[in-house]
């Protein structure tokens, strides 16, 4: 999962997926990257 914006909102989504998906989300991995423009709203591919 790509997830873009304020640390506290990455924070809270992450935390919301968990919450919603008890035992199924093994680790989660936060790595600061540059702003990618690319990614102006909100969707889920796969």
């Amino acid at each position: 999962m790509v997830a873009q914006g304020e640390s506290g909102d990455v924070d809270e989504c992450i935390r919301e997926i968990k919450d919603a998906l008890p035992g199924h989300v093994r680790e989660a991995r936060i790595t600061d990257v540059p702003f990618d423009s690319r990614y102006s709203d909100f969707r889920i591919t796969f």
